[in-house]
Parts: C-alpha cells; sequence; structure tokens
C-alpha cells in the first residue's frame, strides 16, 4: 500500500533471514574498534557515522513533519491500556532537564512510560566517549511521571561505559527510587499491570559486556497472555531513514509480537503501520533523542509517542489509537530543555527536583 509522509503502510514482511546473520559477524569485526575506539560497530560502519556526524543530510524531521499525527489503527477498539513512550535519555553534561508544557499534557492520559536510559550515573568520566547521568537525573524523570509508572530501558550500546560495577549501582539506584528498572542480562523485560510487557534487548555495545539483555533473544520473553511490546536497542546511528533490513526485521519481529518502537538511531525515524498477517500493527524504528546536552545539533531531534491497546473479537492484541509528536532539545547555560517545534520559544521550567 503507498503511504503519506511519514506514516508509511507495509504489506506482508517478505523472509529477511541475513539482517540478524549480519550483526553476529559484525559482533566478531568490531572487538578490536570496541577495545581502541569505544564503538560498537566494524570500522566501515564507524566512518560512516562520523561521517554523518560531520555531514547531516539536510532536513531531518522532512518526512516526519508532513504525517498524520493521530491515526486510528483498529477501528472502534476498547483500550484496556494508554502506553506512552519516548526515546533515547542522553547525557545532559551537567545540566538541568526542563520541558515544555506541552511535554507533560501529552503524556498525562497515560497509564505507563518507557524510555531508553542511555546513560549510567556515575561520578566523573574517563573518556570523551562515555555517556553519564548525575543522580539529579532521577529527580528530573521523576516530575515528568510517577517514578512507579515510568519503565527505563538500561539496555543500550552506553550501558557498559563504565564497567559492571557502576551498571548495577545505577540499576540499584533507579530501583530504590521507585522506577521500573529493565534491560539487564536478567530481567530482559518489564510486566506492568495485568496487561502489558516490554522486552528489550541490544544489538550494540561499546564495551565489551556480558550483563544486558541481547537483541538475539528478544523472541524468548514473549507472553501468551501479555500485549506484547518490543522495545529494541537497534538500528544504526544519526540515520532519518531505517534501512531496509531494519524494516524487514521489524516485520518479522511483528508476526509474533503486537508492536515495535525502537531506539538507538538519535533521529526520529518514519512511523509505520504494517500489515502483518492481516492485521494492522505498529512499527517505529527509533523516536530519537529525548533530551539531550551534546552542543551538535544532530543529537536535538526527537519524538514521542503514545497508544492505546486491547482486545479484538477474536481475542487478539492489537492498537487502537496512535499519536505522535515531533520534539527538539533547547539547550542554555545552565538547562536541557525539551520543546515542542517549530515553536521554540515558551518552555515551562520544571519545578526543584524532589529531595
Amino acid at each position: 500500500m503507498g503511504h503519506q509522509g511519514g506514516l508509511k503502510e507495509l504489506s506482508d514482511p517478505e523472509p529477511l533471514p541475513t539482517l540478524v546473520a549480519m550483526k553476529r559477524l559484525d559482533k566478531r569485526r568490531r572487538h578490536w574498534m570496541q577495545d581502541v575506539f569505544s564503538s560498537p560497530y566494524g570500522l566501515k560502519e564507524s566512518l560512516g557515522v562520523i561521517w554523518r556526524n560531520a555531514f547531516p543530510a539536510g532536513d531531518l524531521q522532512e518526512s516526519l513533519r508532513s504525517s498524520p499525527q493521530h491515526v486510528i489503527v483498529t477501528p472502534d477498539l476498547p483500550p484496556l491500556l494508554r502506553v506512552g513512550l519516548v526515546g533515547d535519555i542522553m547525557d545532559l553534561h551537567k545540566r538541568a532537564l526542563q520541558w515544555d508544557k506541552a511535554v507533560p499534557a501529552f503524556f498525562r492520559d497515560c497509564d505507563v512510560l518507557v524510555g531508553n536510559l542511555e546513560a549510567m550515573i556515575a561520578v566523573r568520566k574517563t573518556r570523551s566517549s562515555q555517556e553519564m547521568h548525575e543522580t539529579s537525573i532521577m529527580n528530573w524523570l521523576g516530575l515528568l511521571c510517577d517514578p512507579e509508572r515510568f519503565c527505563l530501558s538500561v539496555c543500550n550500546n552506553h550501558a557498559a561505559d563504565f564497567g559492571p560495577h557502576t551498571f548495577l549501582s545505577t540499576c540499584r539506584k533507579l530501583t530504590a527510587a521507585g522506577f521500573q528498572v529493565f534491560g539487564q542480562k536478567e530481567q530482559p523485560y518489564v510486566d506492568f499491570g495485568e496487561h502489558l510487557r516490554v522486552i528489550t534487548g541490544s544489538m550494540w555495545t561499546n564495551m565489551p559486556c556480558d550483563y544486558i539483555a541481547d537483541y538475539d533473544d528478544l523472541e524468548k520473553h514473549l507472553h501468551a497472555e501479555r500485549f506484547n511490546l518490543f522495545y529494541p536497542h537497534w538500528g544504526y546511528e544519526m540515520e532519518a531513514e531505517p534501512r531496509a533490513g531494519i524494516v524487514s526485521e521489524g516485520e518479522r519481529l511483528l508476526a509474533r509480537g503486537d508492536a515495535l518502537v525502537g531506539n538507538h538511531s538519535h533521529l526520529p525515524q518514519p512511523v509505520r503501520v504494517a500489515e502483518i498477517l492481516g492485521q494492522r500493527k505498529v512499527l517505529a524504528p527509533s523516536l530519537g533523542d529525548f533530551c539531550s546536552g551534546e552542543s551538535k545539533a544532530i543529537y536535538h531531534h526527537g519524538s514521542m509517542l503514545k497508544f492505546t491497546c486491547g482486545r479484538t473479537p477474536t481475542g487478539a492484541w492489537a492498537v487502537g489509537e496512535l499519536d505522535w509528536r515531533l520534539i527538539g532539545t533547547k539547550l542554555t547555560e545552565l538547562a536541557v530543555q525539551v520543546v515542542i517545534p517549530p515553536d521554540l520559544r515558551e518552555v515551562a521550567a520544571t519545578t526543584e527536583p524532589r529531595a
């Protein structure tokens, strides 16, 4: 089927077994890149990331601006749950986190919020490539959503930047603050309430590690009775369109899961509605960056998304209504501000974080 703007309709998936095989081959090739350059990729892919950082391609949000922001995926579906999602929660570079008042308003009717914490809580960096959060990140995020309803994935290529001690310490701190933490090797999914399971796994890690959930294991954790949402850390950085192999792999996963919303590209990619085995399913390869203190403008693009889910008359899980919005990052000397483009003028500062 055809598509309009950034919302794309896809046909039933063609088998594409090569993507996972290519990823495994790349795992073997990239060990020396991890040791020397803290890169999750082989040499060719690493050079591609450097090039795309230096020379971004045109309007990075062009295909998204013309896309409808409200979509009926399955008509007349009684909602049992409304799920909100954000992308990469990056290093704030010692700034506070603030947001446009429209950001919390967008998620106000959500039962649960899911995000990717792409920086561990540490004291100081020892390499420039490390992504680091201070303990205050828990306070800022707690102002956006009650931690008991905020599911944070720690499964990403920066999870091992500071080694296993800092990773485990971060997980303990987040859990103690009330957040629903998942993405560890022993906890690759999170169950929320009676209806939702969010499953993650990473294709990439900057440093060798065996303590985060593996992408290859995603399908092992499906739950027979819950809505299964895949939330993989996958794909390639600084790309506004997912590669054909990623889209085909997403379609393959959706033959078993109920929706897929990914992360890692740092740029928001078009939301797709895929026709899978006669059912319309949401495939959003990446929401880009929710927030970032990085000075380069290419890291200042993202999107936020929410959808309702429920059961069809046949008992199958499905997505009912889908809404999404573009967001951007605006930096000041003291704050990282999450704003709604194109109007970047009014940013409602958050209150002081909780003690």
